[in-house]
């Protein structure tokens, strides 16, 4: 009976280490770098609950699937080796790089996607999955995506750079509940840099940096998105600027924007609009930084299609605003027909203790976001939790220390 109950205790815990290298051949082992296998789909295809496969660096072509279904404390992890050299490269001819499919407590760490047709990480019908670390760009429609009843999902620290001409979101996430997407930089997208979509309910969206997406023809999309039909949604601690739309768009209903920060976000830095069917009420937008620097571009929009639809139904409160043109400056509209400076907003029934101030960012032509002990952000009526200074896009690989002013 012992003998018995040792293997079973053994089998319960595995914590085997496999390799993978451009020089490998698939009909070895993998249990050593002298016996690595030669395929990362090799390794997807052999792995159990609690293993680690190290892929070493080089350049792999293809596509991988992966539907094995680790533990929790018991994850499977594919680690790219040596600080995230080895690449995943699509050519222009493969669809997809890696696929999670009925996956669970899977891990992807550190590698490079390049030039697939579709999409660069895809996720779908999953739960437990983690994407951090990764370099995605040259994606033809999602950089990473998250589809298909997938719960748990967290996507950190990647940095998504878009450009295609057919390129739709840097990270795109439907019918995804109780996630997380932090830490990631998103730019270049012709659509948004993050968007949440179609029963993405109760997901956290804080600590990313998006900028200079949304520049593609159609005018709908934003830095981060919250589209047709999400509740519940939590986005905090983002730097958004530069997106040639919005900062952040909305249509949906119960989203939390607070301790943001907008600048420069080309038609709003804050949009708020109904379409297909999906009504944006009950949000609530407060403790936000909201700069502009042009003339006819606005810190909040409020646009409806549907008559029955207030655009008052939402709470902004306590954001600071600032536009360069001064205290006349139109810092809010709705529907292209009411202005707003600043005085005028006050009045309005969804506005509550908003203010205007210049919050004193180090230097914003060098995206320099930071502020000093004098900026007025630090006598806001809040509670900050970190305290000075925060961002800059000098160190934009830099992950966690990605945190905009207000963090």
């Amino acid at each position: 009976m012992a003998g018995l109950y040792l293997v079973i205790a053994a089998s319960a815990v595995r914590t085997g280490a496999f390799f993978v290298d451009t020089a490998g051949d698939d009909s070895y082992s993998g249990l050593s770098l002298s016996q690595a296998w030669a395929t990362i789909q090799k390794a997807a295809s052999s792995v159990q609950a609690g293993d680690t496969v190290r892929v070493m660096p080089g350049t792999y072509s293809g596509q991988t699937v992966i539907g094995a279904r680790g533990q929790e404390g018991n994850e499977i992890v594919l680690l790219s080796e040596d600080d995230g050299e080895a690449r995943l490269d699509g050519d222009e001819t493969a669809g997809y790089g890696i696929r999670l499919e009925n996956a669970a407590y899977v891990v992807i760490d550190g590698f490079e996607v390049v030039d697939y047709t579709s999409f660069a990480i895809w996720i779908s019908s999953s739960n437990s999955i983690t994407v951090r670390n990764c370099r995605v760009s040259g994606y033809g429609m999602f950089g990473i995506w998250s589809e298909d009843s997938c719960t748990h999902v967290i996507i950190e620290n990647n940095e998504v750079e878009g450009g295609n001409a057919g390129s739709h979101s840097g990270i795109w996430v439907e019918e995804t509940k109780h996630s997380s997407i932090h830490g990631n930089v998103t730019h270049g997208a012709l659509s948004n840099g993050i968007g949440l979509s179609h029963a993405a309910d109760s997901n956290r969206v804080f600590r990313n940096t998006a900028y200079n997406n949304s520049c593609g023809s159609d005018q709908c999309y934003a830095g981060i998105a919250v589209e047709v039909g999400c509740r519940d949604n939590h986005i905090y601690n983002n730097l958004i600027f530069r997106n040639c739309h919005a900062g952040f768009l909305t249509n949906s209903p119960r989203c939390f924007v607070y301790n943001n920060t907008f600048y420069a976000n080309t038609m709003a830095n804050v949009w708020f609009v109904d379409w297909n069917g999906s009504v944006p009420e009950s949000c609530l937008v407060q403790n936000n930084v909201l700069f502009h620097i042009r003339d006819g571009n606005y810190n909040i929009a409020l646009q409806h299609y549907d008559a029955s639809y207030d655009e008052f139904s939402n709470d902004f409160m306590k954001n600071l605003h600032f536009h360069t043109d001064g205290l006349s400056a139109r810092l809010a509209h709705v529907d292209w027909s009411q202005y707003y400076d600043i005085s005028q907003w006050q009045q309005t029934s969804a506005s509550t203790g908003e203010f205007f101030d210049d919050p004193g960012f180090e230097d914003t032509s060098q995206s320099d976001f930071h502020i000093d002990s004098l900026s007025p952000c630090f006598n806001m009526l809040f509670r900050l939790r970190c305290g000075r200074g925060s961002f800059s896009a000098k160190s934009i690989r830099t992950g966690h220390d990605n945190v905009p002013s207000f963090c």
